[in-house]
């Protein structure tokens, strides 16, 4: 039941932290991107593209997050049977990374996909957009909820 809690607790607050990097992020670099917009154009428009980013980031957040439920859960029994996977902060930034693929990948791909074919030039900003803010929501929750401080492995959960 530790497990359940420790994964749940993980996925509500990394959910809420990805659609908050996803918001702000997404929003600054859509709202960027446009040739010709004029500066004063740009900062009108950046708040109405950070809530246009948070209203699908909500979306896509909600649908992920019984799947991470399980992620999580899977990875707190493999942690506890195998504690060098959480020894070190490296391995825990390591780990962070290898959990953001999936995310990321979906992010990238149903981004850059069309009936015309894969758009490079939209795979290039959104990969980073999403492996940071993916990247970031599942290993920032880790570093500063007391909870998930410590390493999985221990006793102490």
């Amino acid at each position: 039941m530790k497990t359940f809690r420790i994964a749940v607790l993980w996925a509500a607050v990394g959910s809420g932290l990805a659609v908050l990097l996803w918001s702000v992020l997404g929003g600054i670099t859509w709202s960027v991107r446009y040739p010709g917009a004029s500066l004063a154009e740009t900062l009108r428009t950046i708040p109405f593209a950070i809530l246009g980013s948070a209203y699908w980031a909500l979306f896509i957040g909600a649908v992920a997050f019984p799947c991470y439920v399980v992620v999580f859960a899977a990875w707190v029994a493999i942690a506890r049977r195998h504690p060098a996977f959480e020894a070190t902060h490296r391995n825990r930034a390591f780990a962070a990374c290898v959990l953001a693929c999936p995310p990321v990948a979906m992010l990238t791909f149903g981004f850059a996909s069309s009936n015309l074919g894969f758009r490079w030039s939209e795979a290039a900003v959104v990969f980073p957009l999403s492996a940071l803010s993916c990247g970031l929501a599942i290993w920032l929750p880790r570093r500063f909820v007391p909870q998930l401080r410590e390493s999985l492995a221990s006793p102490a959960f």
